[in-house]
């Protein structure tokens, strides 16, 4: 669901479908993990067995109704003793629907006046194919309990005609690293096109990605409050025991010729850096 999210967000920071801007600005990229855990009264993975009304449309909907979807429990992270709940799902316009036979995470919250499970709208709740940061971030728990924590992917952004046309392939083996006042650091995304950086110093950092010849960025997606209107900016803020996410996207250079090289600009580390048994210099 926030897989395709985000290719919804980069198909209008390309083409700028003013109708649809309005209604994912207000989502901006939804909260970073350790943010979502935290505000969730319930985390688990679960498999949609029925939904009222029912949907069969994978893409972002702007449908004016909310949706409840009865989901079997396979495996609970926090907050939910039961192998069955029933969930509503808030937000009409600005939610994505359900699917039946959907696998999730679920960040749930629960509504005790009424009674009732929800998962709110801009919330986090994803495929379950989709979840591998958020899935290393909690089953690092409670390790990673008050760690700064900063993570996202790497990917090449496809401009297409339409939505439909439009994908992101991930980027495994790039060298991603951010860097402020508080030192450099670096690491490698996974075969999945991931990264992570684990207890940061808090600060103001820079990120950048060493990719291929030949592609420039074309996005940067940041979780949070900092919305599409930041979708450029590759400079973030990470506060005491917080926690950020960026999706950087690039694209083909079209105005370089296939004989041409573009060599990426690469900063040398702190000196006395060295690699830890993680990956991550520190």
């Amino acid at each position: 669901m926030r897989f395709l999210f985000l290719l919804g967000a980069a198909f209008i920071l390309a083409h700028g479908t003013a109708g649809a801007q309005t209604s994912l600005s207000v989502c901006a990229y939804g909260p970073a993990p350790c943010e979502a855990y935290a505000g969730a009264d319930a985390v688990f993975v679960g498999t949609v067995t029925k939904i009222v009304p029912e949907t069969t449309r994978m893409g972002q909907t702007y449908a004016d109704y909310d949706q409840t979807a009865y989901v079997s429990v396979e495996k609970v992270y926090k907050g939910y003793k039961g192998r069955r709940i029933v969930l509503r799902q808030l937000g009409r316009r600005l939610a994505q629907k359900f699917i039946l036979g959907g696998r999730y995470l679920f960040y749930a919250n629960h509504d005790r006046a009424a009674r009732l499970w929800e998962v709110r709208p801009c919330g986090r709740t994803l495929l379950a194919v989709h979840s591998q940061l958020d899935l290393r971030y909690i089953e690092g728990l409670p390790a990673n309990i008050g760690r700064t924590h900063v993570s996202g992917m790497v990917g090449r952004y496809d401009p297409g005609p339409n939505a439909e046309t439009t994908g992101v392939d991930r980027l495994a083996g790039i060298r991603v690293r951010v860097f402020g006042r508080e030192g450099e650091f670096e690491t490698l995304t996974n075969a999945s096109g991931l990264y992570e950086f684990h207890a940061l110093p808090a600060g103001r950092y820079k990120i950048e990605a060493r990719v291929p010849n030949g592609l420039v960025l074309f996005g940067a997606l940041h979780s949070g409050r900092d919305r599409l209107a930041r979708a450029r900016e590759l400079e973030f803020d990470l506060g005491e025991r917080g926690c950020a996410e960026l999706t950087l996207l690039f694209m083909h250079d079209k105005t370089l010729k296939p004989d041409e090289k573009q060599v990426g600009r690469v900063r040398r580390l702190t000196r006395g850096a060295r690699l830890s048994a993680s990956g991550l210099r520190r």
